[in-house]
């Protein structure tokens, strides 16, 4: 009987299906390294994108702190404009006109400081106030108020140096009689006076000394070469804050034309 692979109908028959099997079994076994030629790759792009952890890894920098903003500086309080660069009231503006009121307040301003420089005993003070004031004043009112405190000043100047030149001539050791009693001189100067009264030493300057004290030592001194004593002597008590202002009219009163013209000062506050 004939085997199988002899009869060439059973071969051409069975090459097939063996042809069959084996492209089968190759296609499956080149599935199998496909799929895990696929996994290797998915695993090298894991293990590159995937961080690594571990005792080789560089030490993290901390993050760099940032840098704060610089603060603004606090906005500047408004200021008020300097005196004369404008109108400083809403009066001041509602008045400007065609010929604002800028000069009767100057020479009002400058003959306030020159009556309270007067009565601070700075004299030089109240003689720059009033010259200026004289040489701003417009109107005949103002040039005639200005003049009268400008005269004001000269009679209180003529009544310290009076003060002085009596400090100058007094010797220590020599009574002083004021306010009806008498010190003894310890020292004087142009610009001090020591004296010892009721066991107690006196240091005076000009400017700090009682008005009885002042005025006793201004007359010390003009009654010898100044008619006008009373006139002066009226100016530094109307003038001081401690002045008696009666006494001061009933002096000027009997200083003639000058006097009287000075009595328009004693209608002031004091």
């Amino acid at each position: 009987m004939p085997s199988p692979m002899s009869d060439p109908r059973q071969r051409g028959n069975a090459v097939p299906s063996n042809g069959r099997r084996q492209g089968a079994k190759k296609t499956s076994t080149a599935m199998i390294w496909l799929g895990f030629g696929a996994a290797g790759v998915v695993l090298l792009v894991l293990l590159a994108v995937l961080p690594r952890g571990g005792d080789d890894d560089p030490p993290k920098r901390p993050p760099k702190p940032k840098t704060p903003a610089a603060a603004e500086p606090p906005p500047r309080p408004l200021e008020r404009p300097p005196a004369g660069n404008g109108p400083g009231t809403m009066g001041d503006l509602m008045r400007s006109g065609d010929q604002p009121p800028a000069e009767a307040v100057t020479v009002t301003s400058h003959l306030a400081a020159a009556r309270r420089a007067m009565a601070e005993k700075d004299v030089p003070a109240a003689r720059r106030a009033a010259d200026a004031a004289v040489q701003l004043a417009s109107s005949p009112t103002e040039r005639s108020e200005a003049e009268r405190v400008q005269l004001l000043v000269t009679s209180l100047e003529a009544f310290w140096k009076g003060v002085e030149g009596a400090m100058k001539r007094l010797q220590s050791g020599r009574e002083l009689e004021y306010g009806g009693k008498r010190v003894m001189v310890v020292e004087a100067r142009p610009d001090l006076l020591a004296f010892r009264e009721e066991g107690r030493m006196r240091l005076y300057a000009p400017a700090d000394m009682p008005a009885e004290l002042a005025v006793a030592l201004a007359e010390r001194s003009l009654k010898r070469q100044d008619p006008n004593v009373n006139l002066h002597v009226g100016s530094f008590l109307a003038t001081d804050p401690r002045g008696d202002r009666d006494e001061a009219r009933r002096r000027w009163e009997q200083s003639g034309e000058l006097g009287k013209r000075f009595l328009a000062e004693l209608r002031l506050p004091q």
